[in-house]
């Protein structure tokens, strides 16, 4: 049997073994490696007794030798392997422990480094809702006197009446459009859940009364207002605050009515799914270039007032999307066809009890 530290072969076993004589071999085995050594006696010549007195040695003879057997040394090599493998784990488990400390520490940093940025984020948003509202009294009292103009004076060119009324009424807009979305920014921000104050109701009665409220406005330039499914038809519920989401979808349609040509239509597709209520508001305008995709939700932005009179119902749209838990994006647009998808979650019945 072979062991760890080595053996003495019998003569039983040579046919295994290799025939050399002379080199040593090394062979590998299941514990490690070993080296094969063949032991022999000196040369034994023809003519020679066991005495050793030489005897006459025929023409032609040649000298013989005996084997006796075989050394066989062997090393095992399992301490080594299995120092090996725990080096190999301690590694592994090294690199894992480096990569998550670097992960957490990086993480930290990252937020080491934004915060200052999301406290001016949040001062500004403070400093827009401040200055909105602290605006909204002058504003008032200015609109207050013109109203107190008598009527008999507005025509008058050195008082500039229409135009005044004109700036004062659109600054009053500017005003609440600035209020309203640093409210819904804060509420986004800072809401843990829903409002106690949401309804439930009807979407596409809330759509209905919608289109037939700016139809008028619509039939003045010819232009087609669609919904689709009828409300008589098919009902979608929804959850949330019925005033919000009136606002979305009236600057949305009247951002249609706005860029579609006149003879145009204008249609509202309303698309369910088990836990999903997506709106499409389709126009026939310019549409908006790919590389502007994003931007006309930024406020303010000067490319293409795609979101009502103050630049901002865009981006007041997408912020009631997000407070619903849902989302206003850009769906397709190219000349002649301008899609804004509005998705947000049905309302749930509760589980009934027994």
């Amino acid at each position: 049997m072979l062991s760890e530290q080595g053996f003495l072969a019998v003569p039983a076993m040579q046919e295994a073994l290799p025939q050399s004589t002379s080199i040593p071999s090394w062979q590998r085995w299941p514990g490690g490696v070993s080296l094969v050594q063949v032991v022999q006696t000196e040369p034994l010549h023809a003519g020679a007794d066991p005495s050793g007195n030489n005897l006459p040695q025929a023409a032609g003879a040649t000298s013989t030798e005996q084997r006796l057997g075989y050394v066989r040394v062997a090393l095992s090599d399992r301490a080594a392997l299995a120092d090996l493998e725990r080096l190999r784990r301690g590694l592994l488990l090294g690199g894992i422990v480096t990569a998550l400390a670097a992960l957490l520490a990086g993480r930290r940093m990252l937020r080491a480094a934004f915060l200052p940025m999301q406290e001016h984020l949040r001062a500004l948003q403070r400093f827009t809702a401040d200055a909105s509202h602290e605006l909204r009294h002058p504003l008032t009292a200015l609109r207050t006197l013109l109203a107190g103009v008598p009527l008999e004076l507005r025509p008058h060119p050195g008082l500039a009446w229409p135009e005044l009324d004109r700036l004062s009424r659109r600054m009053g807009e500017l005003l609440e459009d600035l209020l309203t979305l640093a409210r819904l920014q804060q509420s986004c921000d800072g809401s843990d859940g829903r409002p106690r104050d949401w309804q439930r109701f009807d979407l596409l009665e809330l759509l209905e009364d919608l289109i037939r409220c700016y139809a008028p406005q619509a039939a003045a330039r010819a232009i087609q207002l669609r919904l689709s499914p009828a409300p008589e038809e098919h009902s979608v519920l929804v959850e949330g605050d019925s005033e919000e989401l009136l606002r979305l979808f009236t600057n949305l349609v009247l951002n249609a009515i706005r860029h579609s040509p006149e003879g145009g239509r204008v249609s509202l597709d309303v698309t369910t799914t088990k836990r999903q209520v997506q709106v499409a508001v389709r126009d026939q305008g310019p549409g908006i270039p790919a590389a502007q995709r994003e931007q006309v939700f930024d406020r303010f932005w000067s490319g293409a007032d795609r979101g009502g009179h103050s630049g901002l119902g865009l981006a007041i749209g997408r912020a009631i999307a997000r407070r619903h838990g849902g989302e206003l994006r850009l769906g397709e647009s190219r000349p002649g066809l301008c899609v804004l998808l509005v998705e947000l979650t049905t309302a749930v019945d509760p589980p009934q009890t027994s």
